[in-house]
């Protein structure tokens, strides 16, 4: 009985699929029949929603053999044709093949079935005419017939036209059947006088293929018939050859110097060790240049120290570029320490001549992987060049050592500029330790000089903000006027100078004497205002990270968040350029949950929103109206004392009126019309997009509704 129920089931669900035919879009079939490329193409999007097979393919090829179709029609159709098609459909397109404006979409459909007379069909329309371009083209990624490439032979040798040859001999080299191809193309290229550059482009094609597919005699065949010089030769011959084989074969053309010398150094990578490159050292002092400089990569590539007392005599050559290619080798070869003192006194050179060699030599002390290097540094640490080399190479113990050098002559500059270069951002903490340890206001002065140069180094002022309030803690007491010198010279605020009257709130809200009080009255909502939401669609809003869900219910837009989301999701304008303007909208909290709106708004690569926030807080903390810096800080909290008005000015349990008025570095905020923010702030002075905003969290659902903006010029 189950069985029965179940047939019955799978022939009722069958019907309805089959219901859903070609037959039921009558609309569509018409509208593609009376397309000229002008028309919408809502008939293209319905046909692609139909199911694909035998019946599709019927319907079209009924629509082509019944009504004259446009171009455009005729080549979309095709689109939705291949996904369908069968042996029906190539003979039917056979007819278009010789179609200049046909054929590309024709070829598509017929490429897409395959098969032996998907292939012959093709080939019978390949004639001399404006089509075989694309015919061949369609045909060399066909199959492999030898046929194929008899029939592209044919049309270079029968062919006037030096275009349709120039695609005879594309064809021929991307021809599947490689082996065949190559034949013919060497036939060619040896009978031919014109085309050798393209013939010479089609076999070294070809012989790649070959040695990918493992044939590797077959492509040295081919390769060896071209002349030396024909690019990539060298290299895929290079492919043909044993391990034992390619070095000998490099070696040749490199101690040669012949034309394809640059060629052989490039397929040279890795080729190389001392034992086999004997003919190479012993010709490298004689060597011309380009084979010097040629040689000196091939020894670099290695990595093998033995090659360096051959190269080191041309750290003292004449020729600049042989001299800097020297140095540089020392980067990977020079092992022992009397090797390491000679680059250690070139880069200390002040001689105009030496200046490049000098900071290539700089670089490889400070690269070079051998114990040598450090050995060497050590015993030249009294030297600040060499200990700032050591410091930059990791020594930990060369860093102590300029640290107390520090301490013991912190008036001396030279010594305080080495170490402000050498302290990292994550030793800055531990050395701040140190402020308390002296009462030396010079030394206390140089300590703090040294926290801004290092801190100054970071581009944003949030950036700056939150190390400096690591790295110092209480290393530096508030009352203490280097405290004072490093938030004026850093334009930040430390918590430890923070005055907030809200203490509960005390570590995110902004310190109470960086804020005014809001007093303006809320700007006129009358004349000059665009809706920017309909009311009806979410047409120019696109939706930006996170799972919150957007739609519109009685002309408002309502977003509520997703518990199990990890990242804030926004609600975003399409128009990214609102710079100078009058935003104004009314919000309510359908459930309770964190929001807010953002302006002037930026997208980072990953989709992250930052950028000014206009805060929605439904919390106890009551910040409503307050401005966030999203991702970042707050920048305007409503902690102070004489911040109450503004705290009560939100409705939890209905609608309230948001305004944000927002021209060049000032923005104002108003909540149902009561002053709340007001600050001067030039970190996100350029256009940007309208954000609304829902928190991650367990809950939240949040309105807006009359969405308009009064852009001032």
């Amino acid at each position: 009985m189950k069985k029965i129920i179940l047939l019955a089931f799978c022939s009722i669900f069958l019907t309805g699929l089959s219901c859903t035919s070609t037959n039921e879009s009558p609309d569509a079939w018409n509208g593609l029949k009376s397309y000229t490329g002008k028309e919408s193409l809502a008939w293209y999007a319905e046909l692609e929603r139909l199911p694909r097979g035998e019946s599709f393919e019927s319907e079209a090829l009924k629509a082509m053999e019944e009504s004259e179709l446009s171009d455009e029609a005729f080549n979309r159709l095709c689109a939705l044709l291949k996904y369908s098609a069968g042996e029906r459909s190539v003979e039917a397109l056979k007819k278009y093949l010789n179609c200049e404006n046909r054929v590309v979409s024709a070829c598509e459909v017929i490429a897409a079935v395959g098969g032996e007379k998907a292939e012959s069909a093709l080939r019978e329309a390949l004639t001399e005419n404006n089509c075989a371009q694309t015919l061949m083209f369609s045909l060399s990624n066909f199959g492999k017939s030898e046929k194929n490439i008899d029939a592209f032979e044919s049309i270079y040798l029968s062919s006037e036209s030096p275009a349709l040859k120039e695609s005879a001999i594309m064809a021929l080299g991307s021809a599947k059947n490689g082996k065949k191809a190559v034949e013919v193309l060497c036939s060619l290229y040896a009978s031919s006088k014109d085309f050798k550059k393209s013939l010479e482009w089609a076999i070294a094609k070809q012989a790649s293929n070959l040695i990918k597919s493992g044939n590797a005699d077959s492509a040295k065949e081919a390769l060896c018939k071209l002349p030396d010089g024909t690019p990539c030769k060298t290299s895929l011959l290079a492919k043909t050859k044993s391990k034992r084989e390619l070095s000998e074969f490099l070696e040749s053309r490199l101690l040669a110097d012949s034309s394809d010398f640059p060629e052989a150094a490039r397929a040279s990578n890795n080729a190389f060790n001392f034992e086999n490159s004997t003919r190479l050292v012993k010709k490298f002092p004689s060597a011309s240049k380009r084979q010097k400089l040629a040689f000196i990569s091939l020894f670099c590539q290695s990595g093998d120290p033995k090659f360096y007392p051959t190269i080191e005599p041309e750290i003292l050559s004449s020729d600049s570029d042989i001299r800097s290619e020297a140095v540089f080798a020392a980067r990977f070869l020079a092992d022992k320490p009397e090797q390491i003192e000679k680059i250690l006194t070139l880069s200390k050179s002040d001689k105009p001549e030496d200046s490049e060699a000098a900071k290539i030599a700089q670089k490889v002390l400070e690269e070079n992987p051998f114990p040598a290097t450090d050995e060497v540094l050590k015993k030249d640490s009294e030297n600040l060049g060499s200990l700032q080399t050591l410091i930059k190479r990791g020594d930990k113990s060369a860093y102590l050592k300029l640290e107390k050098m520090f301490f013991d002559n912190p008036s001396d500059r030279k010594i305080a500029m080495l170490f402000e270069n050498s302290i990292t951002l994550g030793e800055l903490k531990e050395f701040l330790k140190n402020y308390k340890k002296y009462d030396d206001p010079k030394t206390k002065a140089a300590i703090a000089k040294v926290a801004i140069k290092t801190l100054a180094k970071l581009r944003s002022n949030s950036a700056i903000e939150q190390c400096a309030e690591e790295a110092v803690g209480d290393s530096i007491p508030p009352d203490d006027k280097n405290f004072a010198l490093l938030e004026n010279k850093l334009k930040i605020v430390l918590p430890q100078g923070k005055k907030v009257w809200q203490k509960e709130y005390f570590k995110r809200a902004v310190s109470d004497d960086k804020m005014k009080v809001a007093k303006l009255p809320e700007p006129d909502l009358g004349d000059g205002f665009e809706p920017i939401f309909d009311g009806k669609t979410l047409k120019g809003w696109h939706i930006s990270t996170g799972n919150a869900t957007y739609e519109v219910k009685d002309g408002a837009i309502v977003g509520t968040t997703d518990p199990n989301m990890r990242k804030n999701s926004f609600l975003l304008t399409d128009r990214k350029d609102y710079k100078d303007f009058i935003f104004t909208c009314e919000f309510k909290w359908i459930e309770p949950g964190n929001s807010g709106v953002i302006f002037r708004g930026k997208a980072m690569d990953d989709g992250t929103v930052c950028g000014p926030q206009c805060e929605m807080d439904d919390s106890p903390r009551a910040w409503t109206g307050g401005i966030y810096n999203e991702t970042v800080k707050w920048v305007y909290s409503l902690s102070r004392e004489d911040h109450k008005a503004a705290r009560e000015a939100v409705k939890l349990d209905g609608w309230n009126r948001m305004t944000i008025y927002c021209v060049g570095d000032t923005i104002r905020t108003w909540i149902n019309g009561v002053p709340v923010a007001d600050l001067e702030w030039n970190e996100y002075p350029k256009g940007g997009f309208f954000g609304l905003q829902i928190h991650v969290g367990k809950s939240g659902k949040v309105a807006w509704r009359n969405i308009k903006v009064k852009e001032i010029k």
